[in-house]
């Protein structure tokens, strides 16, 4: 049998190169990163399109490769008359500063230029997705960690102080944590078995539970 062809956006990332690690084991994984020309690709070739690509850290590139990113993707799906399916990380940070669990029905309160540029992504996906019909789904997750994460995150920080015996200062403040392999293994099994879902639908991704 075939094995299905995934195109994989940001895959030089924290995201990609997890996720790269779990689907090559049982699909055809093409890379792209930021090099990638993608209007030289056909997305024709391709069962699914994941983006997670994403700047957190540079303000300057943000809306480049959090925004207009998303935007060139949906262009060039509809000019290869694409019939892939997208799977789209945005980020549980468009909801901005609620002081609460957070629901996919919460009005989005962006408070920094990474979340806002990520939730006028997951906003121009969802209108395009739902006026041309594109199958896709849109992940939230909350506070990812596991291999290859940025070192400036909270989970390498304290263990970096731990090894350095260095002083460490902690504010109060409250994040759902999951682990990079559980979210991987959510996109394998979509992968192998699509779920029939509205154009556009948005599922946060956490445990639950707040730490």
């Amino acid at each position: 049998m075939n094995k299905k062809k995934i195109l994989l956006i940001g895959s030089n990332g924290f995201f990609g190169k997890n996720l790269y690690k779990k689907l090559k084991t049982k699909f055809f994984v093409k890379r792209a990163n930021r090099k990638t020309n993608i209007f030289k690709l056909n997305f024709n070739n391709f069962d699914y399109i994941i983006n997670c690509a994403a700047e957190v850290y540079n303000e300057n590139l943000m809306f480049k490769n959090n925004t207009n990113l998303v935007y060139k993707i949906v262009e060039k799906y509809l000019l290869d008359k694409s019939s892939a399916k997208i799977i789209h990380f945005g980020s549980s940070g468009e909801y901005g500063r609620y002081g609460k669990p957070t629901a996919e029905t919460d009005v989005l309160k962006p408070t920094t230029s990474y979340e806002a540029t990520k939730g006028a992504a997951t906003i121009i996906l969802q209108g395009l997705s739902r006026n041309f019909k594109i199958p896709c789904i849109i992940f939230r997750p909350y506070s990812i960690y596991g291999p290859m994460e940025n070192a400036s995150r909270l989970i390498p920080t304290i263990f970096r102080h731990f090894l350095y015996d260095e002083k460490l200062t902690i504010y109060n403040g409250y994040h759902d944590f999951v682990y990079i392999d559980d979210i991987a293994n959510v996109i394998f099994k979509i992968c192998k078995k699509w779920i029939k879902i509205g154009y556009g639908e948005i599922i946060n991704l956490g445990s639950g539970k707040q730490y």
